[in-house]
């Protein structure tokens, strides 16, 4: 996931195709993960979404989201 990119919840209940619940686009990126903790990928990596549903700004975990539309 990169700035710009559209992404939706991540459904952790199953992994069937339906309905996908939007989330906003990426704003903004942050990891406090360093040393032993670099390799654990964008899932410990912060995002901050514009969100589409109230347009505030929130920080969210990668394991929360998933890309629907990459900026390019």
């Amino acid at each position: 996931m990169k700035v710009g990119d559209y992404v939706v919840w991540a459904d952790h209940e199953d992994d069937d195709l339906h309905f996908v619940r939007p989330a906003g686009i990426i704003l903004e990126t942050r990891s406090h993960w360093t040393g032993n903790h670099a390799d654990w990928g964008e899932n410990y990596t912060e995002f901050l979404i514009l969100l589409q549903h109230n347009g505030e700004l929130s920080w969210e975990f990668g394991s929360d989201l998933v890309v629907l539309y990459e900026s390019r």
